[in-house]
């Protein structure tokens, strides 16, 4: 009888833990094949935002700094 008690006391624990570690865990992406003219669109959209810049910088002067790197004494 304790035994059948263990066995059932496992599997209940193990059915808890999975349930909750579903839970917890991200989502897995769909790994279903995609439907083809969803992926050509996104293929026509992804070349599309390579041309048009998504932003432009307007500057009349670009202020820069050199940094130079102390010498070591055993560079000298």
């Amino acid at each position: 009888m304790s035994l059948l008690k263990f066995i059932l006391y496992s599997l209940i624990a193990f059915l808890v833990i999975r349930f909750v570690m579903r839970l917890i865990s991200p989502q897995r992406p769909n790994q279903s094949r995609p439907n083809p003219t969803q992926s050509s669109n996104s293929q026509r959209k992804g070349a599309q935002s390579l041309d048009e810049p998504k932003f432009t910088i307007e500057a009349e002067s670009v202020d820069y700094e050199i940094i130079e790197e102390p010498k070591k004494k055993n560079e000298e």
